[in-house]
């Protein structure tokens, strides 16, 4: 255990650190030295807080960018702001920092998809695309700071064409303050109307979606296809950005190879890395709240009409949907008669189960009166493949069966948090022994009063 703990702190600190170094490079700025340590501070700030330490890392390369020219650097500065405001774990602003340094710092600039893949691989479908998106549309931007933007697979050219200004000598942190005749009118326009007249070619769209695409496919097969038969995953994710690039950039045949060739060699990669740091490192713990609903008497009702009970699923699921959305809840997964949804917070979750469990009193489910059990606990869960782990959906799931017919049962770590917000009676069931759970969890029930 000592040493599988030492190893993911290992890593960490050297993906942040290595992953840092060579972002402060995209933008040549610092000497080699003051390069070597920042990389080495941030790193030793990532071993707590990585999310921190590749934030602080992308500013530093802001300041880079705006001595390179103040334009460009408020060009990064937005792409920072993007990055950070739609990257929820570490490691997927992780894979979208490494597209950049794969695009910009080596001779094969194809090989930006890859972290996209590597993204599909390890998270859900939704944080994929996302990650795909955010790569395409950012390598776009960067692209454009350096002069090198084409609408090809990778959006660059080629990465060696970008010649940077000399590091000033003698270096001085105050050499990165923009110049303020750069914010001129006629500056600023002549800058960004070559930047908006390319924002209108329609194969960036294509082929940011394209990226998109990239990401879900890799993570939909993953999904399914477990174990290291997985290689094709991400063989078959990258096809649509390849497809694109022959068609609308012509791609040099060699550029697409090394594309297919990676995609070939990261799912072996990655299964290697992951128990020392996918575990540690792709994992996306955070505070929710858990909901589990399950239909009573559905086994009774499976032995008295199958068929009946197929329509039952299908409203139900009609009528459930739009209640989780309204109340800002994600269905993660359906398992038989039971739907598993997590919430931002326990508040939000408790008027949802209310919600629906009036909703039920007054409209039947394939022309039968229907009840659910609903059970609700909030804790800390793990996004991992699209699915959530960890105690909280144990105890939801055990929490669950203790409603009654139509009432909503929470734990008390959701009474704690909705008890004088909501004007529904609460009733105390008192401390309940639940399998497999180690101490006894006091357990309240909400029953909404009738329709």
């Amino acid at each position: 255990m000592a040493k599988k703990f030492l190893l993911n702190r290992l890593a960490t600190f050297g993906a942040v650190a290595i992953l840092s170094g060579l972002l402060l490079l995209i933008f040549p700025y610092y000497p080699p030295y003051i390069t070597i340590i920042l990389a080495l501070a941030l790193g030793a700030i990532g071993l707590e807080f990585p999310n921190i330490g590749l934030i602080l890392a992308i500013l530093l390369s802001v300041f880079g960018a705006m001595y390179q020219d103040t334009l460009a650097g408020i060009t990064v500065l937005i792409v920072f702001i993007i990055t950070l405001a739609l990257t929820a774990s570490w490691l997927d602003m992780a894979c979208v920092v490494a597209g950049w340094i794969l695009a910009f710092l080596t001779p094969v600039p194809s090989l930006a998809i890859v972290p996209t893949l590597f993204a599909g691989l390890h998270g859900s479908r939704q944080d994929a695309v996302k990650v795909g998106v955010i790569s395409g549309f950012s390598i776009f931007l960067l692209s454009w700071t350096r002069n090198i933007m084409q609408a090809g697979l990778m959006f660059v050219q080629s990465p060696s064409n970008y010649v940077a200004k000399a590091i000033p000598d003698p270096w001085l942190f105050t050499a990165f303050i923009p110049n303020a005749d750069a914010f001129s009118m006629t500056q600023m326009t002549s800058y960004y109307t070559h930047l908006v007249s390319s924002l209108g070619d329609f194969r960036l769209y294509i082929l940011i979606a394209a990226w998109a695409i990239a990401g879900y496919l890799t993570a939909f097969l993953a999904s399914r296809t477990k174990g290291n038969k997985y290689f094709a995953s991400a063989l078959v994710g990258v096809l649509p950005a390849v497809i694109v690039s022959v068609v609308f950039a012509l791609t040099p045949i060699l550029e697409i190879g090394i594309a297919l060739v990676a995609a070939v060699i990261i799912p072996p990669a990655y299964k290697f890395l992951e128990p020392a740091v996918v575990e540690k490192l792709g994992q996306q713990r955070k505070l929710a709240a858990i909901m589990f609903t399950d239909i009573v008497g559905y086994t009774a009702i499976t032995q008295e009409s199958e068929a009946l009970a197929l329509r039952i699923l299908e409203a139900q699921k009609e009528v459930l949907r739009p209640i989780f959305a309204k109340h800002g809840g994600v269905e993660i997964k359906t398992i038989g008669d039971a739907h598993l949804a997590e919430f931002t917070n326990a508040l939000d979750a408790v008027a949802c189960g209310v919600e629906i469990q009036k909703t039920l009193q007054t409209q039947k489910l394939a022309g039968r009166e229907t009840k659910l059990h609903i059970g609700i606990h909030l804790g800390d869960v793990v996004h991992r493949e699209g699915d959530v782990f960890g105690d909280a959906v144990n105890i939801a799931a055990r929490i669950e069966p203790l409603a009654e017919p139509g009432g909503v049962a929470i734990s008390r770590q959701v009474y704690d948090q909705v008890w004088n917000k909501i004007d529904y009676k609460i009733t105390s069931l008192g401390p309940q022994s639940l399998k497999n759970v180690q101490y006894p969890t006091e357990v309240y029930m909400i029953v909404p009063p009738k329709a």
